[in-house]
């Protein structure tokens, strides 16, 4: 019996496919066929400022790599460090192209012969706000912001965004958790940005529920929940368990 998915992965190559539209399985009387299939981001309209890029994840189910399709911001605000602030690189890498390539509020920012995601500096345009007291602001340990927006709703196949305020100096490191479960915002559906905010993509049903973004600086620790409300036509293989 033909290895139709171990074929047409060789003949990806062979065939020149794009790495984010690989091959798909065309059967027909005579056998099969490998063709390309079309990039995910043809034929999508972005607004004004903004492209077409994609962000990978792994199917939680096959573990194979997925690819969704976002319009980005191509010239996000902030200024790009200057070169003499940046690591030196030993050798050249290309990780963006402009702002749009870059996750959260990051910048495309050259280094030497490279192009790299990197934090903004504040924009030239953000007025000073001279202290009024002469003095430093004091360490404080991490405090909830209000203005967090309680529950998010989406839909399923769609993504979310997770966001959460803290105030504090230092500012503090946030984390993401679901139960008494740490998210890794690096691996899978879930990705930390560089704002703290939490995305998730490809989103499933029994994706819905609590996260409680936690922060900490050293000083002290701080909570919020955020409620997560998935809607859609129900799947299946990913029934909500609650």
């Amino acid at each position: 019996m033909v290895n139709y998915v171990g074929y047409c992965r060789e003949k990806n190559v062979e065939e020149g496919c794009d790495h984010y539209a690989p091959y798909t399985i065309v059967t027909h009387s005579l056998g099969f066929k490998c063709t390309c299939k079309e990039h995910l981001c043809a034929g999508q309209v972005c607004p004004a400022g903004q492209r077409c890029v994609l962000d990978a994840y792994r199917d939680p189910v096959t573990q194979e790599s997925r690819y969704n399709a976002d319009c980005r911001t191509v010239n996000k605000p902030g200024l790009c460090p200057s070169e003499q602030l940046l690591a030196t690189e030993q050798s050249c890498r290309r990780e963006c192209t402009d702002d749009a390539d870059c996750r959260g509020v990051g910048k495309c920012c050259a280094s030497g012969c490279s192009q790299l995601c990197v934090a903004p500096l504040a924009s030239a345009t953000t007025p000073y706000v001279p202290s009024t007291t002469g003095v430093p602001e004091l360490p404080q340990a991490p405090q909830a912001n209000p203005q967090t927006e309680p529950e998010v709703m989406s839909e399923e196949n769609g993504k979310a965004t997770l966001r959460c305020l803290f105030h504090g100096n230092p500012p503090p490191k946030i984390t993401w958790q679901r139960g008494k479960v740490t998210i890794d915002g690096t691996v899978g559906r879930y990705r930390l940005l560089s704002d703290g905010a939490l995305e998730i993509v490809q989103l499933y049903r029994n994706d819905s529920g609590v996260y409680i973004c936690v922060a900490n600086n050293g000083l002290g620790t701080a909570r919020q929940e955020v409620r997560l409300q998935v809607n859609g036509e129900y799947r299946g293989a990913h029934e909500d368990a609650t």
